[in-house]
């Protein structure tokens, strides 16, 4: 029995089919992983960031809005008082929910 001789490039060959066999599954468990991943559920500790965090994930909610112009007075106002720690957990609270909602669409999506 004679054995087939091999084209030259046939380390080439042999290099990209096994490079093309490694990259295709891995290219499918990162689309799943994207598809799969949930939004951060941790909420931002600075109060601008969580405001817009807010008004990101639901910019025509009347409660967001309501809970905005609390906080409004002082967000802006250098010579307010602190921000209540009652309005500051109501606030993570809202957007615990929300984000729950959020990923909760998503997944219904898929």
């Amino acid at each position: 029995m004679e054995l087939l001789p091999l084209p030259d490039f046939h380390h080439i060959l042999m290099a990209t089919i096994v490079i093309t066999l490694l990259l295709i599954p891995t290219l499918f468990v990162a689309a799943i992983v994207k598809k799969n991943k949930k939004t951060k559920t941790k909420p931002p500790k600075d109060i601008y960031e969580l405001s817009i965090a807010l008004q990101e994930l639901a910019p025509n909610d009347k409660e967001v809005q309501k809970l905005l112009d609390e906080v409004a007075k002082y967000k802006y106002n250098p010579k307010a008082p602190s921000i209540p720690k009652e309005l500051y957990k109501k606030m993570i609270k809202l957007y615990k929910d929300l984000i729950k909602q959020y990923n909760k669409r998503k997944k219904d999506e898929l």
